[in-house]
């Protein structure tokens, strides 16, 4: 057998063919899995990315939900009492009316996923009434809150900021939902 330009091969020659071979189908290899691994990886990312969207928007609709439901139940339970005032009805409609508004903009932050993935979401510039946002964020999350706590908000009325409402609105209420159910008792101010 003869080896590179009419060489003999010897033990040796034949052995560091080998090895060159060897070493260049690892290589091979290594690069082939690595490619196999990265494929791998971003799926499972795309998995749990998947997972979660789903606890975060469990997380978000929850909210919402929890006051319309307490809303409901209020009206309900001052209809069976007989003790149902116009001005408490109407009360609770209202929460129950801007906690149903928050569960149809947290839909449509749904839809805004797929706009902010494409690159193509504007968020809105405008005006927006701080004081009558926290009011609201205060009537749809004040029954959610647990008995030996207080709360209270204190915005100074007039006040207004330039931003997006349905951003504004979330994390208050993000906000303001996590310090009510932490709290075991005390006070928590907005």
């Amino acid at each position: 057998v003869t080896y590179l330009k009419g060489r003999e091969a010897t033990h040796e020659s034949i052995l560091a063919v080998f090895s060159v071979c060897w070493i260049w189908s690892m290589a091979l290899l290594m690069v082939f899995y690595q490619e196999k691994l990265e494929r791998q990886l971003y799926f499972a990312q795309e998995i749990d990315t998947e997972r979660n969207m789903a606890a975060f928007l469990c997380h978000e609709i929850r909210n919402p939900l929890n006051g319309l439901t307490g809303s409901l139940d209020q009206i309900h339970q001052s209809v069976l009492r007989g003790s149902a005032e116009p001005v408490t009805i109407s009360d609770w409609c209202r929460c129950g009316l801007v906690s149903a508004k928050h569960l149809s903009d947290i839909l449509d932050n749904v839809l805004d996923q797929s706009k902010l993935e494409q690159g193509k979401l504007v968020l809105d510039s405008k005006p927006v009434d701080l004081s009558r946002l926290c009011a609201s964020v205060a009537d749809m999350l004040q029954q959610t809150k647990q008995e030996r706590v207080e709360f209270v908000t204190t915005v100074p009325g007039g006040l207004t900021i330039l931003g997006d409402a349905v951003r504004w609105r979330q994390l208050l209420i993000n906000l303001v939902s996590n310090a009510l159910k932490f709290t075991k008792s005390g006070r928590v101010s907005l």
